[in-house]
Protein backbone atom coordinates (compact mmCIF):
# COMPACT_ATOMS: atom_id res chain seq x y z
CA UNK A 1 0.00 0.00 0.00
CA UNK A 2 1.40 3.42 -1.18
CA UNK A 3 1.79 5.81 2.13
CA UNK A 4 0.08 8.66 1.00
CA UNK A 5 -2.65 8.70 3.45
CA UNK A 6 0.13 8.24 6.37
CA UNK A 7 2.37 10.47 5.15
CA UNK A 8 -0.31 13.22 4.78
CA UNK A 9 -1.82 13.08 8.21
CA UNK A 10 1.72 13.20 9.81
CA UNK A 11 2.13 16.35 8.20
CA UNK A 12 -1.66 17.52 8.99
CA UNK A 13 -2.71 18.11 5.57
CA UNK A 14 -6.30 17.64 4.57
CA UNK A 15 -7.21 16.09 1.45
CA UNK A 16 -9.05 19.31 0.27
CA UNK A 17 -5.42 20.98 0.41
CA UNK A 18 -3.62 18.28 -1.78
CA UNK A 19 -6.64 18.64 -4.23
CA UNK A 20 -6.16 22.00 -4.81
CA UNK A 21 -2.67 22.05 -4.76
CA UNK A 22 -2.21 19.76 -7.27
CA UNK A 23 -5.32 19.86 -9.68
CA UNK A 24 -6.11 16.47 -8.88
CA UNK A 25 -9.75 15.97 -8.87
CA UNK A 26 -10.97 14.81 -5.24
CA UNK A 27 -12.33 11.60 -6.35
CA UNK A 28 -9.46 10.35 -8.03
CA UNK A 29 -7.20 11.39 -5.04
CA UNK A 30 -9.46 9.40 -2.56
CA UNK A 31 -9.50 6.02 -5.08
CA UNK A 32 -5.48 7.22 -5.08
CA UNK A 33 -4.71 7.44 -1.00
CA UNK A 34 -7.39 3.87 -0.98
CA UNK A 35 -4.97 2.19 -3.15
CA UNK A 36 -8.13 1.33 -5.27
CA UNK A 37 -6.95 3.48 -8.36
CA UNK A 38 -3.31 3.06 -10.13
CA UNK A 39 -1.65 6.51 -9.71
CA UNK A 40 -0.75 8.14 -13.44
CA UNK A 41 3.27 8.52 -12.40
CA UNK A 42 2.85 12.38 -12.73
CA UNK A 43 0.11 12.81 -10.68
CA UNK A 44 2.18 10.79 -8.11
CA UNK A 45 5.39 13.18 -8.79
CA UNK A 46 2.79 16.16 -7.87
CA UNK A 47 1.42 14.40 -4.76
CA UNK A 48 5.07 14.00 -3.58
CA UNK A 49 6.17 17.61 -5.06
CA UNK A 50 3.06 19.11 -2.70
CA UNK A 51 3.64 16.76 0.42
CA UNK A 52 7.69 17.43 0.20
CA UNK A 53 8.46 14.35 -0.19
CA UNK A 54 10.06 12.13 -3.07
CA UNK A 55 8.04 9.70 -4.95
CA UNK A 56 10.22 6.68 -2.84
CA UNK A 57 8.65 8.04 0.28
CA UNK A 58 5.75 7.75 -0.96
CA UNK A 59 6.45 3.90 -2.31
CA UNK A 60 8.14 2.47 0.70
CA UNK A 61 8.55 -0.66 1.48
CA UNK A 62 5.52 -2.30 0.58
CA UNK A 63 4.61 -5.93 -0.52
CA UNK A 64 1.84 -4.65 -3.27
CA UNK A 65 2.24 -1.77 -5.29
CA UNK A 66 0.81 0.03 -8.61
CA UNK A 67 1.71 2.54 -10.42
CA UNK A 68 1.47 3.11 -14.17
CA UNK A 69 1.95 6.38 -16.66
CA UNK A 70 0.87 4.60 -19.38
CA UNK A 71 4.06 3.69 -20.55
CA UNK A 72 5.59 1.41 -17.05
CA UNK A 73 3.46 -0.30 -14.83
CA UNK A 74 5.13 -1.42 -12.07
CA UNK A 75 3.93 -4.41 -9.75
CA UNK A 76 6.21 -5.75 -7.10
CA UNK A 77 5.18 -8.49 -5.27
CA UNK A 78 8.39 -8.72 -2.97
CA UNK A 79 9.46 -11.07 -5.77
CA UNK A 80 12.99 -10.60 -6.56
CA UNK A 81 12.97 -11.96 -9.78
CA UNK A 82 10.07 -9.40 -10.76
CA UNK A 83 10.93 -7.18 -13.99
CA UNK A 84 8.85 -4.31 -15.02
CA UNK A 85 8.68 -3.89 -18.58
CA UNK A 86 7.57 -1.24 -20.91
CA UNK A 87 4.27 -1.88 -22.96
CA UNK A 88 5.18 -2.90 -26.39
CA UNK A 89 8.58 -2.66 -25.75
CA UNK A 90 11.09 -5.10 -24.83
CA UNK A 91 13.51 -3.17 -22.54
CA UNK A 92 13.09 -4.11 -19.13
CA UNK A 93 13.63 -2.67 -15.38
CA UNK A 94 14.56 -4.26 -12.14
CA UNK A 95 13.22 -2.20 -8.60
CA UNK A 96 16.44 -0.51 -8.13
CA UNK A 97 16.74 0.66 -11.55
CA UNK A 98 13.04 1.65 -11.39
CA UNK A 99 14.03 3.78 -7.70
CA UNK A 100 17.43 5.08 -9.12
CA UNK A 101 15.25 6.53 -12.18
CA UNK A 102 12.41 8.16 -9.58
CA UNK A 103 15.51 9.53 -7.39
CA UNK A 104 17.13 11.36 -10.94
CA UNK A 105 13.70 12.35 -11.97
CA UNK A 106 13.16 13.92 -7.92
CA UNK A 107 16.65 15.79 -8.45
CA UNK A 108 15.90 17.22 -11.49
CA UNK A 109 12.19 18.53 -10.43
CA UNK A 110 13.72 20.00 -7.21
CA UNK A 111 16.67 21.93 -9.27
CA UNK A 112 13.94 22.91 -11.48
CA UNK A 113 11.77 24.04 -8.83
CA UNK A 114 15.21 26.18 -7.61
CA UNK A 115 15.54 27.57 -10.95
CA UNK A 116 11.95 28.90 -10.97
CA UNK A 117 12.07 30.44 -7.69
CA UNK A 118 15.27 32.55 -8.79
CA UNK A 119 13.61 33.79 -11.65
CA UNK A 120 10.59 34.58 -9.86
CA UNK A 121 13.55 36.61 -7.67
CA UNK A 122 14.68 38.51 -9.94
CA UNK A 123 11.19 39.27 -11.73
CA UNK A 124 10.17 40.48 -8.26
CA UNK A 125 13.63 43.32 -8.40
CA UNK A 126 12.67 45.01 -11.87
Amino acid sequence: MLKIKEIRKNKGITQDEIVAGTGIPKRSFINYEKGETDIPLLKLQDIASFLGVSISDIIGETDSKSISDNSIEIKNKGDKNNFFAKENSKEQYGISELLEIIKKKDEQIAEKDEQIKTLLGLLKTK
